[in-house]
């Protein structure tokens, strides 16, 4: 500890001795730039410098519309030409684009084949420092700063009808670690308000991804489950209530079942010249596991029930433009 402290120090007088006296010239006096901004710096300035040099390209795909006997639609991107898979930028010239419109249009075409498999989502684990101001950021608009003064009230103690009780533990951590005491009142909680159907069998323990993580906290999470978010509002102002909300139900969500979707893959195939291939992805809720209380979109789609060499056919077919995109400059939560 003692040798990270001087490598921080010395760190400090080689950046950030040379790079502040410059921000009180040209910015403000009293401004700091140490071994932490000059890198966040460093990195936002990279960023722009791919915005400036990206040379943005237009591609077109090949989307259509099918039809079966008995008129169900589904739509499809055309994803082979004679069993060769299409890159995702391949087709950049409009004019054969608009061809292969042409020439798709005068095809029959019949389902060749017809696929499905279950897709696991995992809950996410519980909030570090980092992961709650990401997601503050993301679901209620917060600003990093806003989230850890919020945070803090939480954690230094909240009146509760005269008595002073903390609602969530130390926010400053990088550790997922949560104690087998919160384990299992997360677990009565989730038997008792939400159901037995939603309990995995076994606790659900999660790793600290980063091996420099100094694990003398456990992750961010409710001092207990008993000051359920909507038994302390009253108490709360919406700021409060908001955050507090996002911890609890991302806490309790982390000892839930998986969430369950079906995905249903068809693919349709020319019978004539040219061998065209289109394919359309379903996608459905089979069970909402942690999403009961932690919901993620999901653009479910569904497709038509369709057999396996059945005829359909094709409704409409377009070349749509597409262009790509530079990266986007950086976010708070970025």
């Amino acid at each position: 500890l003692v040798n990270a402290k001087q490598a921080r120090r010395l760190l400090d007088r080689i950046v950030g001795y040379k790079l502040s006296p410059f921000l009180w010239k040209k910015l403000a006096r009293g401004l700091s730039a140490g071994r932490v901004q000059s890198v966040a710096l460093r990195i936002i300035c990279e960023r722009e410098r791919e915005i400036k040099n990206f040379k943005s390209e237009k591609y077109y795909s090949i989307e259509a519309v099918f039809k079966t006997g008995d008129g169900r639609e589904f739509p499809a991107v055309l994803y082979k030409i004679n069993d060769k898979a299409l890159e995702p930028l391949e087709l950049k010239d409009a004019d054969k684009a608009k061809e292969l419109v042409k020439q798709i249009g005068k095809n029959s075409f019949l389902i060749f084949r017809v696929g499905r498999k279950e897709i696991i989502k995992r809950p996410l684990p519980p909030f570090t420092t980092s992961t709650l101001a990401q997601e503050a950021f993301k679901r209620l608009r917060f600003s990093a700063k806003a989230t850890m003064v919020v945070a803090q009230k939480l954690y230094e103690g909240i009146d509760l009808g005269g008595q002073r009780v903390g609602l969530i533990t130390y926010m400053r951590t990088d550790s997922t670690y949560l104690n087998p005491g919160a384990v299992s009142d997360a677990r009565n909680y989730i038997e008792k308000k939400i159901g037995k159907d939603f309990l995995p069998p076994s606790p659900v323990f999660y790793k600290t991804k980063s091996k420099l993580a100094q694990e003398a906290h456990e992750a961010v999470r409710p001092t207990s489950t008993e000051h359920d978010p909507e038994s302390v509002k009253k108490y709360l102002t919406s700021q409060e209530f908001r955050l507090y909300d996002l911890i609890f139900r991302r806490f309790v969500a982390c000892q839930m079942k998986n969430a369950v979707l079906d995905e249903m893959i068809v693919e349709t195939t020319s019978r004539d010249e040219g061998g065209f291939s289109f394919r359309s992805r379903g996608l459905r809720k089979k069970f909402e596991g942690f999403q009961k209380i932690w919901p993620v979109k999901t653009a479910e789609t569904e497709l038509p029930e369709v057999k396996e060499k059945e005829p359909v056919k094709i409704k409409e077919v377009s070349d749509l433009e597409h262009e790509t995109q530079p990266p986007a400059r950086y976010s708070d939560a970025s």
